[in-house]
């Protein structure tokens, strides 16, 4: 049983991703935003899904004219992204490669290995995570 997975080709539409390709995709935009790079920031949309009104409004503050480019003096320099909740839920994560490598493991143990992991549990079910959860507001960003 996989705990909350995050990885390459992860779903980073921020209406419906997981929390950290939300934070990742939100960190990004911020970089872009912080740089003017208007046009990486409508390639980022078109990739990877809208990104919501009252996201931009408050992420950008300021609006991008049609195409022309934006004065430097109107970059944002400290662009800020907001985070969603209380911060309270608490999450294990793993990232994919280790989810795999689990796997792995677990096809290439011998009949006798796997029998005691499976003999030792009351549901054949394997927990694949380090067992440390930590709160959204905890993570080291």
């Amino acid at each position: 049983m996989p705990t909350n997975l995050y990885g390459p080709n992860d779903n980073f539409d921020l209406e419906t991703s997981h929390v950290l390709p939300a934070l990742i995709r939100k960190f990004h935009l911020a970089k872009l935003a912080s740089i003017g790079d208007w046009p990486a920031i409508e390639q980022d949309e078109a990739q990877y899904g809208l990104i919501p009104a009252d996201f931009k409004e408050s992420f950008f503050a300021i609006a991008h004219a049609s195409g022309e480019p934006v004065p430097h003096s109107r970059l944002i320099h400290n662009p800020y992204i907001s985070l969603w909740g209380t911060g309270s839920p608490r999450r294990e994560f793993l990232h994919v490669d280790d989810l795999a490598d689990a796997c792995v493991h677990l096809i290439n143990l011998d009949d006798t290995a796997f029998g005691r992991l499976i003999s030792e549990n009351p549901r054949p079910i394997v927990n694949i995570g380090s067992g440390d959860d930590l709160t959204i507001r905890e993570l080291p960003l």
